[in-house]
C-alpha cells in the first residue's frame, strides 16, 4: 500500500482494495459476472477509482441520510455512517462496504431492487468472485 494514511470516508479501505487500484485491477467483469454476484441486471455499471470513490463519498456524506436511505423497514440495521461507496450497478444501486462494529474487515452490501444486502461476507471474498 503506497498510502498508509489513506481513509475512504473516514475509514481505511481494505489493503485488497488498494492493492487493486494501484494495479488498475478493480475494473468491472463481465455483466454476466455481476448479475450472478449481485442478482439485478446493471443498467451502467462502475467500479468507482480512487478519486470517484473519494468524491463519491464526501458528497454521500453531505447529504441527508433521509434523502439516500430509508431506514424504517428492511433497511433500519444499515447505518449510512458506516458506509463506503465504491461503486454501482446504476443509477439507486450502490456498492459498498459496510463497516459495521468491525472496522477491520469491512462487509460488502448492494443497494438493489429490495434494499440492502450482504453480497459478500468481505472484500477479499467479492474480489474472488468477481474473478478480480
Amino acid at each position: 500500500m503506497t498510502n498508509p494514511g489513506l481513509l475512504i470516508g473516514g475509514f481505511v479501505p481494505p489493503p485488497k482494495l488498494v492493492q487493486l487500484l494501484e494495479a488498475g485491477r478493480w475494473v468491472l467483469p463481465a455483466e454476466q459476472v455481476l448479475k450472478e454476484v449481485f442478482g439485478d441486471d446493471p443498467d451502467d455499471p462502475r467500479f468507482y477509482d480512487l478519486p470517484s470513490m473519494l468524491r463519491q463519498n464526501e458528497l454521500y456524506r453531505a447529504l441527508s441520510p433521509e434523502i439516500h436511505l430509508d431506514l424504517d423497514g428492511p433497511d433500519s440495521d444499515v447505518d449510512p455512517a458506516r458506509c463506503v461507496l465504491i461503486g454501482d450497478l446504476g443509477a439507486d444501486m450502490s456498492i459498498a462496504l459496510y463497516y459495521g462494529s468491525d472496522h477491520g474487515d469491512p462487509r460488502v452490501i448492494y443497494y438493489g431492487l429490495e434494499g440492502w444486502r450482504e453480497v459478500a461476507p468481505s472484500f477479499g471474498v467479492l474480489a474472488e468472485r468477481l474473478g478480480l
